[in-house]
């Protein structure tokens, strides 16, 4: 199963960017500590690979048109997707965030957000596209939300 994760990229909140992506990653490298690792699910992280991100977040070591199109095909591949829309008080919107919403959807990926924004529980186009909501990594993980659809797509005949 692939997921990908996607939310504010900010060079100035870089390490916050990361941090939230890693503490999934983690969590399912080493399952309850058990040593077993959920091999199967592979996290697409649209941070990999880029060391070289502006303090503005808007460029990188590779051309904005590559970062579209990586990204893109990395959520049109994916089985679930994960937005975390916690900007970190970033001065930058998240515009990129919101259209990859729209590309999961528009590919009937499932869609899990993590979000403390009430705005995000009343829009109408938020509401009609997210399948499911969490105010934190923690309540997500919690959940087994993840666990469930890695079984959905895994389910033996």
């Amino acid at each position: 199963m692939k997921v990908y994760l996607a939310g504010i990229i900010d060079g100035e909140k870089i390490e916050k960017c990361k941090f939230w992506r890693h503490q999934i990653i983690n969590h399912y490298s080493n399952w309850k500590n058990s040593g077993k690792n959920y091999g199967d699910i592979c996290f697409l992280n649209p941070l990999n690979g880029e060391d070289d991100i502006s303090k503005d977040g808007m460029s990188s070591n590779i051309p904005p048109s590559a970062i579209f199109i990586k990204d893109y095909n990395a959520i049109r591949k994916s089985d679930l997707f994960i937005v975390n829309m916690d900007t970190y008080k970033s001065k930058r919107t998240n515009i990129g965030t919101i259209m990859e919403i729209a590309f999961a959807y528009e590919h009937k990926i499932p869609i899990l957000m993590i979000t403390r924004d009430q705005m995000h529980y009343k829009h109408p186009f938020v509401i009609s596209v997210v399948n499911c909501y969490f105010k934190s990594i923690k309540e997500l993980l919690e959940s087994r939300a993840i666990n469930v659809f890695y079984k959905a797509f895994h389910a033996s005949p």
